[in-house]
């Protein structure tokens, strides 16, 4: 016979178990760094563009995590010892009889039995993700872009300076287009341009032109350089007598319409070119008074004139200067 049960609990262990839910790779992405260079060929600007960028991969895994706690119990049942009385009758006959007397029992001091069973208990802890970090590529990405581009026109010119004063001036236009099939559409002078200058001195002039995409080239100056007019002068003989013939020489460094001389009492006379040479012949009045003289010669280019003066001397008469020759 048993008697009643008794349970102990006798040892427990815990831990935690994960059951993984999914899984998913990504790229974190840094900041990007881009840098670009431009150049030239012909009509066309090309544009590099790189852009770097530090990539790395990152792997999300997302776990359900549980809490698994066993218990071990151990149940002792404790053994009885039971008597059962009978009384036997024996006839002579050779019969027998029994009959019941009563129950007894006793618990057996050194015997029980024991069982050992577990309860396991499962408890959830929360769902988490975690993220494991491989490891970083520079990833780096060229792109090449091209344009057709008009390139600005090229003012220029050239002019015949130097120039004297008066002297027109010629401006001779090579301006142009470096693009093929285009052409120019508009010039702009700016600065002192003039056909001729009254005064001598440099004088800036500049110009630009525009293309028929409306670019305008950079302005392209020169200077005009205008020189005075210069007139030399003398008249032979240096010292001259009444009555006698004298000679009016004048050199203009610039091509003069007219020369003329001024001389006594505002007698004016015409000089005629010669190989760039003005001569002219005048006789010293008879009347003219004795001493220095000053003829005053001036040279035309157009509206322009220049003066110069020669000096010369009037001594005696023409007379005394045969009747000295033939005295001798």
């Amino acid at each position: 016979m048993f008697g009643p049960a008794s349970t102990r609990l006798v040892r427990t262990s815990s831990y935690v178990r994960e059951e993984v839910l999914g899984q998913t790779t990504q790229t974190h992405r840094g900041p990007a760094q881009t840098t670009s260079r431009s150049w030239l060929d012909g009509r066309y600007r090309y544009t590099e563009t790189v852009t770097r960028r530090t990539e790395t991969p990152v792997t999300y895994t997302t776990v359900l995590r549980y809490q698994v706690t066993t218990y071990w119990y151990e149940t002792s049942t404790p053994v009885y010892r039971e008597w059962v009385t009978y009384r036997l009758t024996l006839y002579p006959d050779g019969r027998q009889s029994r009959e019941y007397v009563g129950r007894s029992r006793e618990a057996h001091p050194y015997r029980s039995v024991t069982r050992t069973w577990t309860e396991t208990t499962v408890r959830t802890l929360g769902q988490t993700t975690r993220a494991s970090w491989g490891s970083p590529a520079v990833r780096e990405t060229r792109s090449v872009s091209s344009e057709l581009v008009n390139r600005p026109p090229v003012a220029q010119f050239v002019t015949n300076s130097p120039v004297r004063r008066g002297e027109p001036v010629q401006f001779v236009d090579y301006s142009y287009d470096p693009d093929p099939g285009d052409a120019l559409v508009a010039r702009q002078w700016g600065g002192d341009k003039r056909s001729t200058y009254d005064r001598g001195g440099s004088y800036q002039v500049t110009l630009r032109v525009q293309d028929r995409q409306g670019a305008w080239s950079p302005p392209f100056t020169a200077v005009v350089r205008v020189l005075e007019l210069g007139l030399e002068a003398r008249v032979t003989p240096a010292v001259a007598r009444r009555g006698q013939e004298v000679l009016l020489e004048a050199r203009p460094d610039f091509p003069a319409t007219r020369v003329e001389a001024i001389l006594e009492r505002g007698a004016t006379v015409a000089l005629t070119a010669s190989g760039g040479v003005w001569t002219a012949r005048y006789r010293v009045p008879l009347e003219a008074a004795e001493g220095p003289r000053v003829a005053r010669f001036t040279g035309y280019l157009n509206s322009q004139t220049t003066s110069a003066t020669a000096g010369y001397r009037v001594e005696g008469h023409i007379a005394e200067s045969v009747r000295v020759a033939l005295t001798d």
